[in-house]
């Protein structure tokens, strides 16, 4: 017997094929669906077997996806990260590069963000410390004429 699905010979008696692991059905319930797939390309509905599983049971991204889905997602992430749930099954290519996008953005977001609370921080000290000494000053001189 043949699975319906890969293709590839199984057991008479297997209930699930162990190459793609899909449930196969009884020999009288499939109607000719073990005979190899190229016996099966001429009965009616049964899809001619190109050595690809058939479109529910597998992705049906044959192109390499482009570049440019990473940079929509870099510099759209909310985008990217809706594609790459909506894609993760039917185009795990595409679904990763946008992913992959969305997240980097996020990283140099995060890290623009530390930097930007440094350098406050480091501007902070420096602008504000001669204001610290200039009220130290301040305080000693009006102490002085209180004193005397």
């Amino acid at each position: 017997m043949y699975c319906r699905f890969c293709g590839k010979q199984i057991g008479d008696d297997a209930r699930f094929c162990p190459h793609c692991g899909k449930e196969q059905a009884n020999a009288s319930a499939a109607g000719g669906q073990n005979l190899p797939p190229d016996m099966n390309a001429g009965r009616q509905n049964v899809p001619p077997y190109n050595g690809m599983p058939p479109y529910p049971y597998g992705p049906k991204e044959v192109t390499p996806p482009s570049p440019w889905w990473a940079v929509l997602g870099f510099f759209l992430p909310v985008v990217g990260l809706i594609l790459f749930l909506v894609w993760h099954d039917e185009y795990p290519k595409r679904a990763a590069l946008c992913g992959k996008g969305a997240l980097i953005c996020v990283i140099v977001a995060a890290g623009i963000a530390v930097l930007c609370l440094i350098g406050g921080l480091i501007i902070g000290i420096v602008a504000f410390g001669g204001f610290f000494d200039t009220i130290k000053e301040t305080v000693e001189t009006v102490s002085v004429y209180c004193v005397n």
